[in-house]
């Protein structure tokens, strides 16, 4: 405590300067910057024949705004009961303006159910631009999440400002038939991604519908808990049948969250099992044998009728990098070697430093192109 004159002065209370003036609540630039933008969108919102309500609690998007349409006379406009929202960025840059998302800002784009919209507001010239959610900015942020970038940014010379063109495509984008079409687009990418070459379909009707997702591997629709592995993918392998559903095997979330798009059932088809071509070579031995390949989760695995099992997983990253897993077992089955045609010559060869093929080509190089044989 010191002091000055009359007046005591005893500890700190708030924020001071160097000469001990207290300080008040401060607004930094981007802040200044946001809200100019934001007030500006505001008012180009009314011009644009929408009716913006800003979110107070903001979880993936600034604005829900009600889509109005003229109610018979130039100056009178109703509500169609569509909502379109509206993710509102702000700049002031003067060379290369240009707005920036996030990842989370991108997830959230993503999964929004109703039209949506990525709005740029340029706080110097006071001009708003636009990009809505269609499939090209659904697969700009999807490439953008499977990349290790965290932001993505959007030079507003690749965004629209014609006023015409965004009421055209805010009447397009506002129908449920667009929307339920960009939700399989993007349902669709989200498989291919996890699952290359897989697709998509859907038939909906008054009274209930279906989706059919089509993979090339059947078995490639499960994920398998590490700690399950070894009892899942053996039994599953030599049995030749999918698990039952049980704790530690769940069906990829890709593939489950297509039964939201549809007031219906879920149908999937594809492989469970295929013959293959696979040699085994020997100090000069060549010896070829048709195997059953079978796929559950990320492994295949090549079974022998006579009760041999050779298994490789894709690659998987560990502290090493990245690795294929491999494993072998020999299993009872209900054929002797005389049933198994030339069994013998063909194990005969599994010595030390054998070499194994598929198809002609190396046995670990084919699984770049198995994840999508048909």
């Amino acid at each position: 405590m010191w002091k000055i004159g009359r007046i005591e002065v005893a500890g700190r209370h708030g924020p001071e300067d160097c000469l001990g003036t207290q300080l008040g609540k401060r607004r930094s630039p981007g802040q200044r910057i946001g809200e100019k933008g934001e007030a500006l969108f505001a008012g180009w919102a009314v011009d644009h024949h929408l009716s913006p309500n800003k979110v107070t609690q903001d979880y993936g998007v600034d604005y829900f705004c009600q889509i109005m349409s003229s109610a018979g006379t130039e100056k009178m406009e109703e509500s169609t009961g569509a909502v379109l929202g509206v993710q509102v960025r702000s700049t002031q840059g003067r060379t290369r303006p240009r707005v920036s998302l996030t990842r989370t800002d991108a997830a959230d784009l993503l999964r929004q159910t109703h039209p949506t919209c990525l709005v740029a507001v340029h706080s110097h010239t006071r001009v708003v631009h636009f990009m809505f959610r269609d499939e090209s900015l659904i697969g700009i942020l999807q490439a953008f999440l499977d990349s290790d970038h965290e932001s993505i940014s959007f030079p507003l010379t690749r965004m629209q400002t014609d006023a015409a063109e965004f009421e055209r495509l805010l009447d397009y984008h506002s129908r449920p038939g667009t929307q339920q079409r960009l939700l399989v687009h993007h349902a669709q990418l989200e498989l291919a991604r996890v699952l290359p070459g897989a697709s998509l379909s859907i038939q909906q009707n008054a009274d209930g519908g279906h989706a059919l997702v089509q993979v090339p591997w059947l078995g490639s629709i499960f994920q398998v808990a590490p700690e399950m592995r070894k009892k899942v993918l053996v039994a599953a392998f030599q049995s030749g049948e999918f698990p039952p559903p049980q704790p530690g095997v769940k069906i990829r979330a890709e593939v489950a969250d297509v039964l939201k798009l549809v007031d219906g059932d879920l149908f999937v088809a594809g492989r469970a099992s295929r013959d293959i071509e696979f040699t085994v070579e020997w100090q000069g031995q060549r010896v070829k044998q048709i195997l059953e390949l079978r796929r559950l989760d990320d492994e295949f695995a090549f079974a022998h009728d006579a009760g041999l099992r050779l298994g490789v997983s894709q690659s998987r990253r560990d502290e090493h990098g990245w690795v294929h897993e491999l494993h072998a077992s020999i299993f009872s089955t209900n054929r002797s070697f005389a049933d198994c045609k030339n069994a013998l010559p063909f194990l005969r060869l599994f010595r030390p430093r054998a070499q194994f093929f598929v198809q002609g080509g190396s046995f670990l190089g084919w699984t770049t192109g198995a994840r999508s044989w048909r």
